[in-house]
């Protein structure tokens, strides 16, 4: 009741992204981060101090997912599947 609706769509984005960090290895993580500070600087600076609207933290996800090599990609998936409750609240 706090939180505008825009809100809590990013919180369900945010928590849905460190659910899939948490799921990575070591070299995961380092092929993940490695593509993230890839981005422009405007939109991973925006991600991190959450400074996009839903739309635009949405659109960083997706071109970094578009970045990312196959298996880390089915590792998001996979998570956004097992984790279907916060994509849903993202929705």
């Amino acid at each position: 009741a706090l939180w505008p609706r825009q809100r809590v769509r990013r919180r369900g984005l945010y928590l849905l992204g460190l659910a899939s960090l948490l799921r990575m290895d070591a070299a995961q993580l380092q092929v993940f981060f490695h593509a993230f500070f890839r981005l422009p600087r405007q939109e991973w600076a925006g991600y991190l101090s959450d400074r996009l609207s839903t739309p635009q933290l949405l659109g960083v996800m997706l071109r970094l997912f578009g970045h990312l090599p196959g298996h880390l990609r089915a590792t998001l998936l996979d998570t956004a599947w097992r984790e279907r409750s916060l994509l849903v609240a993202a929705i």
